[in-house]
């Protein structure tokens, strides 16, 4: 076994733990299959279910902030709506992709 280690910001940081999150894998695990371009494939299950469950609580709590105090939306929360109707829509029957659409409508009505 070797060690591999590197550094990186504050928002990479919090990206990678969010795509290791829903993907249902480790950190080590996904940043393996990423590093050596292999497709990360996320299996359903509960514990995937939860982790979606407990991001888009996320996201929503920090959009309520936000239309609250009358911010505008930054890239790397955009990236997090982004990232979450990614994810939503690859499962069931692809009727979540007009969550695209709303959320466009929400960016330019703040």
């Amino acid at each position: 076994m070797r060690t591999v280690a590197f550094r990186v910001d504050e928002v990479t940081f919090a990206k990678i733990d969010v795509l290791s999150r829903l993907s249902g894998l480790s950190k080590q695990d996904y940043m393996e299959a990423r590093v050596l371009d292999e497709s990360v494939v996320v299996v359903p299950s509960s514990r995937v279910a939860k982790m979606l469950l407990e991001y888009a609580q996320e996201v929503y709590r920090e959009l309520l902030r936000a239309r609250r105090e009358g911010r505008a939306l930054d890239e790397d929360f955009a990236w997090s709506l982004l990232t979450l109707s990614e994810f939503l829509s690859g499962f069931g029957d692809g009727s979540m992709r007009d969550i695209d659409v709303e959320i466009a409508s929400w960016e330019r009505a703040m």
